[in-house]
């Protein structure tokens, strides 16, 4: 009995040269492309920065980080919105604010990170797992949202802080340094 491929195998190398040529057609026309936002739909800028494009997604994904860190604090501590508001103008903010303190070389461990939680007082491991089982988050996510809120925070208060009493100009030339 002849294989179901006699067929396949006599004209192989024409099928794939057809096949090739079809893709290539499908991919030119049908508006196919590696772009992320065009294959779950539309995924539009919010912010173009010299750090790169803020997409609506990276703005969902940090008031996704925000919301965790603030409900964290807010059940351990009982402060709300420690960080500030999920606002797009605040994320962006910090977003800039964060970016920038990686530039300069600000690191957040997770040491600097345990020393941030124990500023508001001696905290034991069943505070804080209490504080993780009430806002359904492992310390792997806790960590991760806190990361970026610190480096801008800090960042901030260092920038302000030491140049609250220079003038305009002098924080001009800072700058630009």
């Amino acid at each position: 009995m002849a294989s179901p491929f006699h067929k396949f195998r006599k004209y192989q190398k024409a099928f794939l040269a057809v096949l090739c040529v079809a893709l290539m057609v499908a991919f030119v026309f049908t508006g196919i492309t590696c772009d992320p936002g065009s294959r779950g739909g539309p995924n539009p800028v919010v912010a173009e920065t010299s750090f790169g494009d803020i997409r609506e997604s990276d703005l969902m994904g940090l008031r996704r980080s925000r919301t965790i860190a603030n409900n964290f604090m807010a059940s351990l501590i009982r402060v709300p919105q420690i960080f500030g508001p999920a606002d797009e103008q605040s994320l962006i903010d910090m977003q800039l604010m964060s970016h920038k303190a990686e530039e300069l070389g600000m690191v957040v461990s997770d040491e600097a990170i345990n020393d941030f939680l124990n500023e508001f007082g001696p905290l034991t491991p069943d505070q804080i797992n209490t504080a993780l089982n009430a806002v359904q988050i492992n310390e792997t996510q806790l960590f991760a949202a806190l990361r970026p809120e610190l480096q801008a925070m800090w960042l901030e208060r260092q920038y302000f802080f030491f140049v609250s009493a220079w003038t305009p100009a002098e924080r001009w030339r800072l700058w630009e340094r």
